[in-house]
């Protein structure tokens, strides 16, 4: 091996690892910055606490989604039970999403190209789910296949790393990972019979044993089996689980993605090469995680996969006309743009230190005024001897001001429940004795995942005692 040679894998290493640093850098910022107001986030954050409580999913709490995304990220919070700490895996996550992608784009083009378009990718990322965690897999499922054939020797271990990712796309998400993974075992079916190497494809079987057996003991063992499916297949297609919605700010992402589409295809025509067909595949695949919420926040994730291609076509087109010193001069304005971003909601916001699981964390302050006074109004019926039921999707707010986790209520949203209705949580309750259930004056309105006809099921059996702060308190009827 010569010395130019390894000047360059040295070289390559350090831009690599300067990449990696300032991309963690940035979404760290716009991550730790961002206000409290996702309910998504908020969600995300009470079942890795549930789970730091040693709560298991589906047998103790019901959970439409797969587990893997809410174990890693409740690492964090066993060892900081705070948002910030939680905020900080979802950092991690997002940054070795971007990072992984900055090395397709990379591979595309070159440092100086890559490395701003994973920063642009920062400022417009709206939130990291397992949706993020499954897109993260496939991007190294991807960058496997690209590296199946450079060495024979390599093959046996790549075949199980991509099998093992393969079965953690399902375990991040089982409606797409499933389509995913079956896709990734086509293929290679198709490119080992080329090679003459069929047989060789059990090694991909038994990557995906590798996460799967543990994930099977775990349901086994703590009997949850039955309480998984109810809620992750069976919950998914019963009546009164959907939760559909567009929304059109999804409609510039979608553009990203036909461009995208158009560009993977204008380069497949030139080349005729697999990996980009396989490219394309992909990313309509992840165009899936899009169903049934076609939001920002689902086709977000099939934008930046087809940015990859554009990237590449402009890299080839302009890359010659654009200097060294004009890409480092763009890197600084997108950074300087991000810090911009990432600060500017603060002057609206504030910090607390009188709840301890909201320290650092930037705080609309009316919003957790309300919540308190809600708290306090609770806090009076129970020292009473009720016991008191707070139905809204917003309950998980209420939820993280009083430092505990409280199940289903903390979920009260549509699509959320298995194969169980909300209905009959709700004549559940109203059939407890000492129970006062409090619900939204404006419940219909106030957010459209809150279950249908709960409102007007508590009015017809209960009998109102109070309204306060917004909300209205109901008693079952004698």
């Amino acid at each position: 091996m010569n010395s130019s040679h390894l000047k360059t894998n040295k070289s390559s290493v350090n831009q690599n690892l300067i990449a990696f640093a300032l991309i963690l850098v940035f979404t760290m910022l716009v991550q730790l910055l961002r206000g409290f107001e996702s309910l998504d986030e908020m969600w995300i954050y009470d079942r890795c606490r549930a789970i730091v409580d040693g709560m298991v999913p589906y047998r103790d709490f019901p959970m439409v989604q797969m587990p893997l995304f809410f174990c890693v990220l409740s690492i964090p919070v066993f060892f900081s039970r705070t948002f910030f700490s939680f905020r900080i895996g979802l950092g991690l996550v997002t940054a070795l999403l971007y990072f992984s992608t900055y090395r397709m784009l990379e591979k595309k083009s070159n440092f100086y190209s890559a490395l701003p378009v994973a920063f642009v990718f920062t400022i417009f990322n709206p939130l990291t789910t397992y949706n993020t965690f499954l897109v993260l897999f496939v991007t190294y499922v991807y960058r496997i296949n690209l590296k199946l054939f450079e060495n024979e020797k390599r093959l046996r271990l790549l075949l199980i790393a991509s099998g093992i990712f393969s079965a953690c796309t399902v375990l991040a998400r089982q409606t797409t990972g499933t389509l995913f993974m079956l896709t990734e075992f086509i293929f290679l079916c198709v490119a080992l019979r080329k090679k003459s190497s069929i047989s060789k494809v059990l090694f991909f079987i038994l990557g995906l044993l590798i996460p799967f057996v543990p994930f099977l003991i775990f349901l086994l063992a703590t009997s949850s089996f039955t309480g998984f499916w109810d809620n992750c297949l069976f919950g998914l297609v019963s009546f009164g689980s959907g939760n559909s919605a567009f929304y059109m700010d999804s409609i510039a992402y979608l553009v990203v993605v036909a461009l995208g589409i158009v560009s993977d295809i204008l380069l497949y025509r030139k080349a005729k090469d697999i990996n980009i067909l396989m490219h394309i595949i992909f990313g309509l695949l992840i165009v899936t995680v899009s169903f049934p919420i076609f939001d920002s926040m689902h086709i977000y994730m099939a934008a930046f996969w087809f940015a990859v291609p554009l990237v590449q076509l402009f890299y080839a087109k302009f890359n010659e006309m654009i200097s060294k010193t004009t890409s480092i001069l763009i890197i600084g304005i997108i950074s300087v743009a991000i810090c911009i971003f990432a600060i500017k909601p603060l002057p609206g916001l504030s910090f607390t230190d009188k709840h301890s699981e909201l320290k650092l964390v930037p705080l609309d302050a009316g919003i957790i005024d309300f919540y308190d006074e809600l708290h306090a109004k609770k806090a009076q019926y129970e020292s009473k001897g009720y016991n008191v039921v707070v139905l809204t999707s917003n309950r998980v707010i209420l939820s993280i001001v009083e430092g505990e986790v409280r199940f289903p209520e903390d979920l009260f949203l549509v699509g959320n429940f298995g194969t169980k209705t909300p209905a009959d949580y709700v004549n559940e309750y109203i059939e407890t004795p000492n129970t006062i259930i409090a619900i939204p004056s404006d419940y219909n309105e106030e957010n459209w995942q809150n279950p249908k006809d709960i409102y007007e099921i508590i009015k017809d059996r209960c009998e109102l005692i109070e309204v306060s702060g917004g909300y209205e308190y109901y008693i079952a009827r004698k």
